[in-house]
C-alpha cells in the first residue's frame, strides 16, 4: 500500500506543534526517506514544516529542522494577496509574530529577509 504523503506530513505537524523535539526526531527518523522537509505541496498555502514551526514559535523544532537541511528561503505559494500566508517565509512569520528566539536562530543560520529585498528592488 503506498504511503499518503499528506498523512506523513500531518504526523510530523502534530509532533512539532506539540513542542516535543524528541518525539519529532523519533517520527522523522522513521519516515525521513518518505518525507521532504521542504515540500510545499501538502499544504494549501504552500507552507513548509519550517515555516509552520517558525510561525508557531517552536524554536527547538526550528533548530532541529535547520540541522536537517530545511530551506530558509522558501516562500509560501498562497496566491490570494489578502490571505495572511501570502508572500511569507519562516523569517517573516517569526517577525510578524514577535518570536525573538526563532528570529535569532534563523538569522544565525543565514536567513535573508526576502520582503526587504523585494521592496528595495521596487
Amino acid at each position: 500500500m503506498p504511503i499518503d504523503r499528506a498523512d506523513v506530513t500531518n504526523v510530523l505537524k502534530s509532533a512539532w506543534l506539540g513542542k516535543n523535539v524528541v518525539v519529532f526526531d523519533k517520527i522523522y527518523n522513521k519516515l525521513k526517506d518518505k518525507v521532504d522537509l521542504n515540500n510545499q505541496t501538502n499544504d494549501t498555502q504552500g507552507e513548509t514544516i519550517l515555516i509552520v514551526a517558525a510561525s508557531n514559535n517552536r524554536v527547538d523544532i526550528v533548530e532541529y529542522l535547520l540541522e536537517k537541511g530545511a530551506d530558509t528561503s522558501l516562500v509560501t505559494t498562497e496566491t490570494d494577496k489578502n490571505h495572511p500566508a501570502y508572500d511569507q517565509d519562516a523569517f517573516s512569520f517569526a517577525c510578524r509574530n514577535g518570536s525573538a528566539d526563532v528570529i535569532k536562530v534563523l538569522q544565525q543560520n543565514g536567513v535573508v529577509n526576502h520582503i526587504v529585498i523585494i521592496n528595495k528592488a521596487a
